[in-house]
C-alpha cells in the first residue's frame, strides 16, 4: 500500500514538473536606438481565438527608446510575426524642425490606426470611435518558421534600420 501511494505521489510530482516546463515560449522583439534622438515604437499583431481563428488586430504603443539603449517590446508576447512603425519627436536640424518616421515615405505593408499618446487598441485595423486616431503605415516583420519570432531592430545613426532574426522564413 505504501509503495502504490509513493508511485501516485511521484506521478503527481512528475506531471507538475512537466506542466511547469511546458509553458509556451515567448517572442523576443527587441528595438535598439543608435540614432541621435529618442524613438517611439508601436506594433500591431494578429489576435486568434482558442480555436486558432483570426479574431482581430491588436495595436500597441509606444515603446520609448533613448539613444544608445535597447528594450524588449513585451517579454510575454508570443507571436510568429507582427507589424511595426517608429518615429521621433520633432527636433531641430539647422533652422528647421524635423520628425523622422519609419517606415519611410515609400509606405508600409499594412495600415493601422494608432494614437499620439500611449495606446492599446483592439481591432486597430478599424477606425476607433472614441479618440483622435491616425492611420499610419506599418512594416511587416518576417514570419517565424518555428514558433514565436526572435528579432532585433536597430535604428542606426544614419536613420537606417538593421534587422537581425533567428528562426525565420
Amino acid at each position: 500500500m505504501k509503495r502504490s501511494m509513493f508511485r501516485v505521489a511521484w506521478l503527481g510530482v512528475s506531471i507538475s514538473l512537466l506542466l511547469v516546463g511546458s509553458s509556451p515560449a515567448s517572442s523576443h522583439i527587441i528595438f535598439c536606438n543608435e540614432f541621435t534622438q529618442e524613438i517611439f515604437v508601436a506594433i500591431a499583431y494578429e489576435q486568434f481565438d482558442r480555436n486558432g481563428k483570426h479574431s482581430g488586430w491588436i495595436g500597441r504603443g509606444w515603446l520609448w527608446l533613448r539613444p544608445g539603449k535597447c528594450n524588449d517590446f513585451d517579454s510575454a508576447l508570443a507571436v510568429p510575426e507582427f507589424y511595426w512603425r517608429a518615429e521621433t519627436n520633432l527636433y531641430q536640424v539647422g533652422d528647421k524642425m524635423h520628425r523622422y518616421n519609419w517606415p519611410h515615405a515609400d509606405g508600409g505593408d499594412k495600415y493601422f490606426w494608432d494614437l499620439t499618446e500611449d495606446f492599446n487598441l483592439y481591432d486597430t485595423d478599424q477606425r476607433p470611435t472614441n479618440s483622435k486616431p491616425t492611420l499610419s503605415a506599418y512594416r511587416k516583420s518576417a514570419l517565424s518558421a518555428n514558433g514565436p519570432i526572435n528579432v532585433e531592430y536597430t535604428f542606426t545613426k544614419d536613420a537606417e534600420v538593421s534587422i537581425s532574426y533567428q528562426g525565420f522564413k
